[in-house]
């Protein structure tokens, strides 16, 4: 059981989820995990737009920071030309440097004009900072990681919590690492995705469903003191026609999903959200006003869930120097859950 909903949960949602409720229900997006062996704590994550397509194949993208304490390489060039031409790697902030050679090789060795100097790619690295788990001094992730992430890339169901990227990151006091979902904007024949990788959040800040769970679990020992800063990424995927100007406002309703799940974009956390467009064809047309409104907050809905599934994956883990990370005591957030809102559960 690694979601609220194979324990029963049904959130309030004006949109359904998507087919297997992860970012991959948006056609042709694919999903890699690759860690770092032995007693690492690191890993990459990568998220393709369009498998199968071409190296630095564009599609339109947009990026946002909400709180901009964190890193995304290529950030300028998606928001000045309002595409994206490589995946998207999520990694630790130690292995920014690393991974970004790895993936620019990846990109040459595919393409006969950047090989030959003819063309130019920035890949898209973004970073949580692992280095409580993770001894950044030893284990950094780089060439091995990427390749393995690409080739692990595919449709269908995503892993969540510590893996890959995710894998020495902390949320909320626990566990955190990976987590995704989807929605169907009603009323349009458009999906939207969201994958994350949570970093982020304070302990009594931690809510699900409008209920704010984490402080009552004070009982649980806090792993580390601090205010909550960290960082979270979101990537949000689209087969909705949207142009740079539409993504760049997608991003934003996405920030609203961090906040209904407890984040308050604390000073020193890096929240910055990556969103693109798979279905911008050519001729195609925009969304009408009244259409942009479900992808809204279809797009709120699917971040507010990846949290919730990020954190609920997460499982007990101790890292360097012995540091203890409990993952989310799921039962004792149930038995809350079904008290304080009985309505978003089947009846026995």
């Amino acid at each position: 059981m690694t979601r609220l909903r194979d324990a029963g949960l049904r959130p309030e949602s004006l949109h359904p989820a998507g087919r297997g409720n992860a970012i991959t229900d948006v056609q042709g997006v694919a999903v890699g995990h690759a860690a770092v062996g032995g007693e690492a704590r690191t890993g990459v994550t990568v998220v393709v737009p369009r498998a199968g397509a071409p190296a630095c194949d564009p599609v339109p993208a947009a990026v946002w920071a909400l709180n901009g304490a964190g890193e995304c390489t290529g950030s300028i060039l998606i928001n000045e030309w309002g595409i994206l031409e490589t995946p998207i790697f999520l990694t630790g902030t130690p292995s920014v440097g690393r991974v970004y050679d790895a993936a620019l090789d990846w990109l040459m060795a595919r393409s006969e004009r950047l090989a030959a100097g003819q063309d130019w790619a920035i890949p898209c690295v973004a970073e949580c900072f692992d280095g409580w788990l993770n001894d950044a001094r030893r284990y950094r992730a780089g060439a091995a990681e990427v390749a393995a992430a690409l080739a692990a890339a595919a449709g269908g169901p995503v892993a969540e919590g510590g893996v890959g990227g995710g894998r020495g990151m902390i949320a909320f006091d626990f566990k955190g690492g990976i987590g995704t979902a989807s929605r169907l904007a009603t009323g349009t024949p458009w999906r939207v995705g969201a994958l994350l990788n949570c970093n982020h959040g304070a302990r009594n800040e931690l809510t699900i469903a409008g209920v704010r769970v984490g402080g009552a679990l004070a009982d649980v020992p806090a792993s580390r003191e601090g205010p909550g800063d960290g960082s979270v990424i979101t990537v949000l995927a689209t087969d909705a026609p949207l142009r740079h100007d539409g993504l760049v406002r997608l991003c934003k309703r996405g920030a609203l999903g961090l906040g209904r799940a407890g984040s308050a974009a604390h000073h020193g956390s890096g929240d910055i959200l990556i969103a693109f467009a798979t279905g911008a064809g050519a001729g195609s047309a925009a969304p009408s006003p009244q259409e942009l409104g479900p992808l809204f907050q279809a797009a709120a809905e699917a971040v507010e869930e990846a949290v919730w599934n990020a954190v609920w994956a997460g499982e007990d883990k101790t890292g360097q120097q012995g540091r203890f990370v409990p993952g989310l005591p799921r039962q004792a957030v149930l038995d809350l859950l079904r008290a304080r809102r009985p309505d978003l559960f089947a009846p026995a």
